[in-house]
């Protein structure tokens, strides 16, 4: 009886990583081998890369923070990669996220300090998430998966046809990865949300003479 089809598991991700240079599979991904633990590595960091620029799939927007003491801190469980606050909410603030004595706060460059924001109140933002792998859509699995690979053969083999073949692998996860993220998102100028804080009137703080930052999305 054949087993049912299911979602990808970072187990089943790093044993076929450890499949394309015939290494041997592991049960587990706990006391890995030296090249099972460096194959489980290279899917990790391939994740973390990926996550640290905004996509549609890691990406929520209109996400609530409350301010306590004219600051605004980020619980480490939240696992943000990048914030950027709403222009309707931004003001004259122009914050990014950074450590304050081991504590993830938000900084604002203007004034250059963390307590910047008024107590008590709500501030939306656009937020970027570093998902763990379970919760990442399948398609960034694979693709992730797939660039995992071809570092992890070129760090361990060196074999160039397997490194063809995993690079073709690769193109095709990434063509897959952008048509998704094609159809999920609108990149359209007309409906985008950067083009939307240009267009609306909802500028960013000044910086220099005359020079206006609009931010990233």
């Amino acid at each position: 009886m054949q087993t049912a089809i299911t979602r990808l598991t970072e187990l089943e991700a790093v044993n076929r990583i450890l499949s394309s240079v015939g290494a041997e599979k592991v049960s587990a991904l706990t006391n890995l081998s030296l090249i099972a633990d460096s194959a489980y590595t290279q899917l990790r960091d391939s994740l973390r890369d990926l996550q640290s620029h905004p996509w549609g799939f890691n990406t929520e927007y209109e996400v609530e923070f409350t301010a306590a003491d004219s600051k605004i801190t980020i619980a480490d469980s939240d696992y943000i990669a990048a914030i950027d606050l709403d222009p309707r909410h931004a003001q004259n603030l122009d914050v990014v996220l950074r450590d304050d004595a081991g504590t993830q706060r938000l900084w604002d460059r203007k004034t250059h300090t963390f307590a910047a924001f008024t107590s008590g109140s709500v501030y939306k933002a656009t937020v970027t998430y570093y998902l763990q792998y379970e919760d990442c859509p399948e398609i960034v699995k694979i693709f992730v998966m797939s660039m995992a690979a071809v570092n992890f053969q070129a760090s361990q083999v060196g074999n160039g046809q397997v490194d063809a073949i995993l690079r073709q692998n690769l193109a095709t996860a990434k063509a897959a990865f952008m048509s998704y993220e094609s159809a999920q998102e609108s990149w359209s100028i007309w409906d985008n949300y950067d083009f939307f804080k240009v267009v609306s009137g909802e500028q960013r703080p000044n910086i220099g003479s005359g020079a206006a930052w609009w931010g990233t999305r």
